[in-house]
């Protein structure tokens, strides 16, 4: 019997999990310090997949993979370049592609990057970003899977932002940001539940979650 109030979060991340705990959901989480642990950048996640979804009893999953670098794509190694793509892309395609051949009921939502449609300074990580829409417009799914891709802005309480050195940068986006501020984790786990509450026919869509930060007319 599956337990409709638990959800398998691939990419351990600690504030994510307890909004959904807040909601009354039991998070199972994955990471690279998990038992059993997923590494997208190892060469053997492939198995370590299969026995994740093997175990778990929720048919609610969620892909939080990200790997930003503070270089220039030119000032990328092979090997970093590598890594970015594995992580950011291959990884979560895996995953997605043994998870819809072994639950028919899967739902599955991958929290992307508007980098994927906008660019970045760290053009690898854009690059493998913006593969994940191409993947989630393409992939045919059975009648009752659903397969989402979110892609927020700038995510104030999230690691990612939170070690950045450039914090007048992220100071002058926010002022000229048309809500004055960033997304926070609340908004964004709010969405991922309510997405996960309604329809399976809403599916096969990369949604931007920008807070209108590229809308010009006025």
């Amino acid at each position: 019997m599956k337990n409709q109030k638990s959800i398998c979060l691939i990419g351990t991340n600690k504030i994510l999990a307890e909004k959904f705990q807040e909601n009354g959901f039991y998070v199972n989480q994955y990471g690279r310090k998990t038992t059993p642990c997923i590494d997208f950048e190892k060469g053997e996640f492939r198995t370590k997949i299969k026995e994740i979804i093997n175990i778990q009893s929720t048919n609610k999953y969620i892909i939080n993979s990200g790997y930003l670098q503070s270089k220039k794509i030119l000032d990328q190694n092979n090997q970093e370049i590598t890594k970015s793509f594995f992580i950011n892309s291959i990884g979560p395609i895996f995953f997605a592609e043994y998870l819809f051949s072994l639950k028919p009921d899967a739902r599955l939502i991958i929290i992307g990057s508007e980098s994927g449609y906008k660019g970045s300074f760290d053009m690898s990580y854009a690059l493998s970003k913006s593969s994940l829409k191409l993947y989630v417009k393409q992939k045919k799914l059975s009648v009752k899977q659903q397969l989402l891709l979110i892609s927020p802005s700038t995510i104030s309480d999230f690691g990612m932002t939170l070690r950045r050195d450039d914090k007048e940068i992220l100071k002058k986006y926010k002022e000229n940001h048309p809500k004055k501020r960033f997304l926070n984790s609340f908004e964004l786990s709010e969405l991922i539940i309510n997405l996960f509450a309604s329809t399976n026919y809403l599916t096969n869509i990369e949604i931007s979650l920008n807070g209108g930060k590229f809308c010009l007319m006025e």
